[in-house]
């Protein structure tokens, strides 16, 4: 694997480091199968299957000049991929020829032998294992697209003098958001204030699915000039919340859903009312694959 390159918790890896990566199964995948006991009888009921935690292994080579420097590289190693951590951080890695991915695991086994002959030849094998609660393998680049308030396509005004074109039915085109993976991926949308005035009761809708996540709840959601607000949609890390901080969860209405990217395009449209000029929804996600 000498083109190997990649990163994680600030640690550098690859063929130009002292960190060598001499096996990596990345690939690996389980699917949890729920199959009921049959009532009265043999076997059981088919039932669904979820992707199980994605498992990660990967042995490092670690190289050095010196033997004091390889047990450098060895602590700067394992205090990277310490097993203890709370979070599950990038581990981000590329292949010749691919763009870089990353998936979001921690470390739950790390080993080394100590063997004395290592410290004659100064260089040692670490084996690691990691899980990724999330299965999913993300593009590491962060794609983002812009929606500005939707506008409905014009109506008539009466009286009308006929014969009369009316045009093309419908109420508009909204904007197209592209998942070039094959697995759904979670968006962040950030909706930012209008330039004056507040808006309020934003709607984002992913038209392609027919799902929305409409704050109109409990008096509806307000942004004033300079706010914005945050939607994590992620089902880890769920959040309706200002930058400050502030949550206006309670205002998501009991007809939303948290809607992901479906893989290829998805229709996205974002509605408000009160005052809208200059307003938009950043929508953030990184492409996945599974």
């Amino acid at each position: 694997m000498a083109d190997y390159q990649g990163s994680y918790n600030g640690l550098s890896f690859g063929a130009t480091t002292d960190f060598t990566v001499q096996r990596l199964k990345w690939y690996r995948r389980s699917t949890q199968i729920l199959t009921p006991d049959l009532p009265r009888g043999h076997g059981g009921l088919i039932g669904a299957s979820y992707e199980a935690a994605r498992i990660v292994e990967v042995d490092f080579g670690v190289k050095a000049s010196t033997a004091e420097l390889l047990v450098t590289n060895l602590d700067s190693l394992f205090s990277a991929f310490a097993p203890l951590v709370d979070s599950e951080l990038p581990f981000v890695f590329g292949l010749p020829g691919q763009a870089d991915r990353v998936i979001f695991l921690r470390p739950q086994e790390g080993d080394s032998e100590l063997d004395p002959s290592d410290w004659a030849s100064k260089s040692e094998m670490v084996p690691f294992r990691l899980v990724a609660s999330d299965p999913a393998i993300y593009d590491n680049a962060l794609s983002s697209e812009t929606l500005d308030v939707f506008a409905a396509s014009a109506g008539l005004s009466y009286p009308v003098t006929y014969p009369k074109a009316y045009g093309a039915s419908g109420s508009g085109a909204g904007t197209t958001v592209t998942n070039s993976g094959d697995w759904e991926t979670w968006p962040v949308l950030t909706i930012s204030g209008p330039s004056s005035g507040t808006l309020t009761n934003p709607i984002v809708e992913n038209v392609t699915t027919g799902l929305k996540i409409a704050l109109t709840a409990n008096g509806g959601a307000s942004i004033t000039t300079g706010q914005t607000l945050i939607i994590d949609t992620h089902p880890a890390s769920r959040s309706i919340a200002f930058s400050t901080g502030a949550s206006r969860r309670g205002k998501m209405s009991t007809d939303s859903d948290w809607w992901p990217l479906e893989p290829g395009n998805n229709e996205l449209r974002f509605r408000a009312s009160g005052t809208t000029t200059a307003a938009t929804c950043l929508v953030e996600f990184r492409s996945a694959r599974i």
